[in-house]
């Protein structure tokens, strides 16, 4: 919270003689229904209200976001009724010119995290989003809830060198995992330092090159120690206004140490691709999404650095109002016959019905299975339909 206050306290100190504000108020509510194969079924309603403040200076804007998520669950069995909320809060500032933009993050998530509506994987990094090539079915702790205390702070500077190169460096340092004994015995407490300077180099008006080396410290709080390090080379390419592909090639450096032991170093293959795909006839289009990568990462339950092989797809058809999303989430860790190995695979489907422009209906199903060998961390095939709505309020200026 310290570092929050710390943003906006700053901006009268950068020379800005007028400032131009907005705000928005929005809300995603949904009734939900959970459960497993030939299992119990559990009810809820879960509910996310948000506020987004935007303050637009001379070269500066500062914007940040408070989103509560309250989830009631148990509808159908008063006797275990539960009320959870997790504070999520999101504040940035962004400095930009003719060829700089410097911009500093900061994300927050804190209080009990609902489990049962399968959350997607999102991104805890305010200034950088998933990559398509990365799975978005989470590894989930075998539990209904968690308490969490979640933390990531970004930093990101670019410069235009010309209109064909561009450099840029990137900072994070990130503290997320279980709040509790309780909670960090199901999802182990990660202290991460990142860093990055990606090169980029447009090669034509459709082609760019981007080099980029990387580096971070991962401390867990059941031991494991890791340094990862890589060097890639990524090639973005427009075939056409509707069709880019992305190819990501590279090797990584991996150093672990458990406990007392000494380091121990190997190497590790990074390798992506993606691609989509925008099909467009009269009032209907087709988006194909789809990407994969292979690629050292610390599992989330385990703390164990794995080598891991994921991806997923996408298909979304939008027909003037209506649009439907069709997906496949997957991972897996490597080699295939390793004796902590695990596979999560999800699928999913979703509706969402625009009304007005204020208001926005959706159903959504989606269907998840977990395995984790020589471990008490595997997950039945669990399934889940929800149904809401997201309202947004039109923006105020001030």
């Amino acid at each position: 919270m310290i570092r929050i206050i710390w943003l906006f306290a700053v901006v009268p100190l950068l020379g800005l003689p007028r400032t131009v504000g907005s705000a928005t108020v929005s809300d995603s509510s949904s009734f939900f229904a959970r459960g497993e194969l030939k299992g119990a079924t559990v009810t809820g309603v879960d509910s996310t209200p948000q506020l987004d403040l935007s303050f637009m200076f001379r070269h500066v804007t500062v914007t940040g976001a408070y989103a509560p998520r309250l989830v009631l669950a148990s509808l159908a069995a008063p006797q275990d009724l539960r009320l959870m909320v997790l504070h999520n809060a999101l504040a940035s500032v962004r400095y930009t010119n003719r060829r700089s933009q410097i911009s500093l993050g900061q994300y927050l998530s804190i209080g009990e995290q609902y489990l049962g509506t399968l959350p997607q994987q999102v991104s805890r990094d305010a200034l950088s989003p998933i990559p398509p090539s990365t799975s978005r079915a989470p590894l989930l702790a075998t539990t209904d809830s968690l308490r969490i205390s979640d933390g990531t702070t970004s930093f990101v500077a670019t410069h235009r060198w010309t209109e064909r190169w561009t450099s840029g460096f990137y900072a994070s340092y990130a503290l997320i995992g279980g709040a509790d004994a309780a909670s960090r015995a199901l999802s182990p407490r990660f202290k991460t330092a990142a860093f990055a300077t990606p090169l980029d180099h447009r090669l034509t008006e459709r082609a760019e090159l981007q080099l980029r080396a990387s580096a971070s410290y991962v401390e867990t709080s059941v031991g494991p120690q890791y340094w990862i390090s890589d060097l890639t080379t990524t090639w973005r390419m427009t075939w056409a206004p509707d069709l880019t592909t992305t190819l990501t090639g590279g090797a990584a450096w991996l150093e672990s140490r458990r406990d007392d032991t000494g380091w121990e170093a190997r190497a590790a293959p990074t390798i992506a691709a993606s691609v989509s795909q925008k099909l467009r006839r009269r009032l209907v289009s087709v988006t194909l999404r789809g990407g994969g990568s292979i690629a050292p990462y610390v599992n989330a339950l385990t703390a164990e650095l794995q080598t891991t092989m994921q991806g997923s797809v996408a298909t979304v058809l939008a027909i003037e109002k209506t649009e439907v999303v069709l997906s496949a989430d997957g991972s897996r860790s490597l080699p295939l016959d390793a004796s902590d190995r695990f596979r999560v695979l999800g699928i999913g489907a979703r509706l969402n019905q625009a009304v007005v422009d204020w208001l926005l209906a959706y159903a959504q199903f989606r269907a998840l299975e977990q395995h984790v060998l020589g471990s008490s961390l595997s997950l039945r095939p669990q399934w889940l339909l929800l149904a809401g709505v997201s309202l947004s309020a039109p923006r105020l200026d001030f």
